[in-house]
């Protein structure tokens, strides 16, 4: 799941930007052990103020709906089942961006 930004100029709206875009260039693959932890960043900034909401394999993630600040997402003690594709959505009145994290994890045998 991707989305492109919309931007319709409108006075001092502006369409949300990731705040460190060469991080954010394209998607990123983490291999984790089982246990890890991990932050998964989506750092933006826009006008007004964007919200970001968190999917995991195309499923909204209900702890993120929708909030201005959790701009990280945190994976504690990662099991097998945390495996599978993030994607933040960040978005404003003006626009929508995303960027999306392929997650695996295996097991330490």
């Amino acid at each position: 799941m991707y989305y492109d930004a919309v931007a319709m100029p409108t006075g001092s709206a502006a369409t949300p930007v990731f705040t460190r875009p060469e991080m954010m260039r394209s998607s990123r693959q983490m291999s984790l052990v089982y246990g890890d932890s991990a932050r998964l960043r989506c750092d933006a900034s826009g006008s007004p103020r964007p919200e970001v909401v968190w999917y995991k394999d195309d499923a909204i993630l209900n702890m993120t709906v929708p909030h201005p600040i959790s701009w990280t997402l945190v994976l504690d003690h990662v099991t097998l089942k945390d495996g599978g594709l993030y994607t933040c959505i960040v978005y404003n009145n003006v626009g929508a961006i995303s960027f999306a994290y392929n997650v695996t994890v295996r097991s330490i045998n």
